[in-house]
């Protein structure tokens, strides 16, 4: 009942390398504006713009980290002892144990929040990390850590894996 599903990279990314810009281009303003003002401006005011540079320049190296941290392949396992996400050269990158009590046995159906046709098993909006098991009526949510912001998974694939494994799949 293991099987697994390439994660693939959506245009969606490009969504968020377009969010990276702004960090970007507001540390070039402030930069300039620096500069230009510098002898204009009063001594704490300058310490103040000094400050905000560096700040918004911290959350551009951030988020290209995050961008970075996507790139390469990875797969998601999910097997009755634990969901497991890793690299392309096999590393785990996070392991999620399920409770030996509540092993999870085919059929059953997942119900996974759908925006498009493409299915968000994780998600790294706010809180919304989480995928939800449901087994005999039973509902489990199994939250993610935030290392999993912007997996996303092809919704083809998922499907075919899923129906190859009895596991009907409801999308709400």
């Amino acid at each position: 009942m293991t099987f697994k599903a390439p994660f693939i990279h959506y245009p969606e990314l490009r969504q968020y390398y377009k969010r990276q810009l702004i960090p970007g281009v507001f540390s070039l303003i402030l930069l300039g504006a620096f500069v230009g003002l510098r002898d204009k401006l009063p001594f704490w005011a300058g310490i103040i713009l000094v400050l905000a540079l560096i700040i918004a320049h911290y959350f551009y190296i951030q988020s290209i980290r995050k961008i970075e941290a996507l790139k390469g392949e990875k797969t998601i396992e999910i097997s009755p002892e634990a969901i497991k996400i890793t690299t392309k050269d096999g590393a785990a990158e996070t392991v999620i144990p399920l409770d030996k009590t509540e092993k999870i046995i085919a059929p059953q159906t997942f119900r996974i929040p759908e925006e498009s046709p493409i299915i968000h098993l994780f998600r790294g909006i706010k809180d919304q990390n989480y995928l939800d098991l449901y087994e005999g009526g039973k509902s489990r949510r199994l939250s993610f850590l935030p290392s999993s912001e912007y997996a996303i998974v092809q919704l083809e694939k998922i499907l075919t894996a899923l129906a190859e494994k009895g596991i009907e799949v409801e999308r709400v």
